[in-house]
């Protein structure tokens, strides 16, 4: 087979790090990395100076009611970030009815202009083993619980989280969990008031860091894999650390987010309701903390936690605002500013592929993965949040920042991602 495509001249991550290669592709697949200037194909890309990357994998991304964006509008937005595929966290409706529900995310998933893989939230009106047999019929094997948010009846006790974490374990499937200490939280709120003060001290560090490590056990009693998202604080961070030292059967995967990298406590609260979220902002030494253990690995994947709410929908009091800020968008360039293409490459990409089980297919430059690429032009700077969110969204809190970096193509499956939408974005079932 002649290949259809080759992109002649960039650099692309190769352990830790950049190498000169010709990354070629044939029926949207990757053929071949090849010695530069080497290998031909019917359409060629002179990418002469600029870094090839995999395709961002945003593994954190909310979408649908009760945000103000369903799927289609997320997924044009992160498809103009770079994001080839995207990880939402779904509600599943109707939720006494696993069977019609699976088969509904299932199409909902599909017909977007990114990839699809789905994380099943799971509920309280249908059996644990329904939701989880139904779910894995259709290729969804990530499940999320909550251990906070009692007030909005999200919150789970360690028992139910235990009962949840055999069942996804015997599927040979993954439990994500929201660490914080509900409980504590709950009684902290009735003292702290309902200010910005008030909210950031009813979240103190110790309140995830104890929740971090109700996760870890419940994980070592179940074999489960266990995900810890949006990790905010250094304390969460080394309770994970030392977790993590013990053997257990189950794999201990952790994730933070731009924001806890970024923004912080000064920044929620000069902007108020439009940085409300949970876990909340935190300081500069808990941000050196995470910045510092995603070089090292400690923390494997960064995601978005994309939560879109409009202006309206955040422009009441503080304390009845919605949960959850944009930011599907702008992942990647703001990663790739701050830690360069290796760390990218790494974090919103192959560990995230990983951990939705896509990691021979996404997240990697290699003869066989989906040939997902973004090219990026690094002497090029870009301000965030110059083109309009394709839905309600607001811009987002990292909108006019400066990165360096221009995003100069993005290709789903060999294709390039025109600013028209294509919707060939595909459900991607994991067995």
């Amino acid at each position: 087979m002649e290949p259809d495509l080759v992109l002649r001249g960039g650099s692309v991550p190769t352990g830790e790090r950049m190498d000169a290669a010709d990354v070629v592709v044939a029926d949207g697949r990757i053929v071949g990395v090849e010695p530069p200037g080497t290998a031909e194909a019917r359409t060629e890309h002179d990418v002469d100076g600029a870094w090839v990357l995999p395709g961002g994998v945003d593994a954190h991304v909310h979408a649908g009611a009760p945000f103000c964006d369903d799927l289609r509008e997320v997924a044009t937005d992160a498809a103009r970030g770079g994001v080839t595929t995207l990880g939402v966290y779904a509600y599943p409706i109707p939720a006494d009815d696993p069977r019609a529900a699976a088969a509904r995310l299932d199409d909902w998933a599909s017909g977007n202009d990114v990839d699809v893989a789905i994380h099943w939230r799971l509920q309280r009106e249908s059996p644990l083993a329904d939701q989880v047999r139904a779910a894995t019929e259709v290729g969804i094997a990530s499940f999320k619980v909550f251990m906070s948010y009692r007030s909005r009846g999200l919150m789970w006790t360690d028992g139910e989280i235990l009962d949840a974490m055999f069942a996804i374990a015997e599927a040979g499937g993954l439990c994500s969990v929201h660490a914080e200490a509900g409980e504590l939280i709950h009684a902290l709120e009735a003292r702290a008031g309902t200010d910005v003060d008030g909210f950031l001290a009813a979240r103190p560090p110790c309140t995830e860091s104890t929740a971090v490590a109700r996760v870890l056990a419940l994980g070592q009693l179940s074999g489960c894999d266990v995900l810890v998202p949006h990790l905010s604080s250094r304390e969460a961070l080394e309770t994970f650390r030392k977790g993590s030292r013990s053997p257990a059967p189950g794999r201990r995967w952790l994730e933070t987010c731009p924001q806890y990298l970024f923004l912080g406590e000064d920044d929620v609260r000069a902007a108020g309701a439009a940085l409300k979220c949970g876990p909340p902002l935190r300081t500069s030494e808990d941000r050196a903390a995470l910045g510092a253990a995603l070089e090292d690995g400690t923390v494997d994947v960064v995601g978005s936690d994309h939560a879109p709410y409009s202006e309206q929908d955040k422009a009441g009091s503080f304390a009845e605002a919605p949960f959850g800020l944009p930011g599907a968008a702008t992942l990647l360039p703001l990663v790739l500013d701050a830690f360069g293409p290796v760390v990218t490459a790494r974090a919103c990409g192959a560990a995230p592929a990983q951990l939705l089980g896509l990691g021979r297919r996404k997240g990697v430059i290699a003869p066989g993965a989906d040939a997902d690429l973004v090219v990026v032009d690094p002497e090029l700077w870009t301000v965030l949040g110059e083109h309009a969110p394709a839905g309600r969204a607001t811009r987002g809190p990292f909108a006019g920042r400066r990165v360096k970096g221009s995003i100069a193509a993005v290709f789903l499956r060999g294709r390039e991602v025109g600013p028209a939408p294509d919707r060939r974005g595909t459900h991607l079932r994991r067995r």
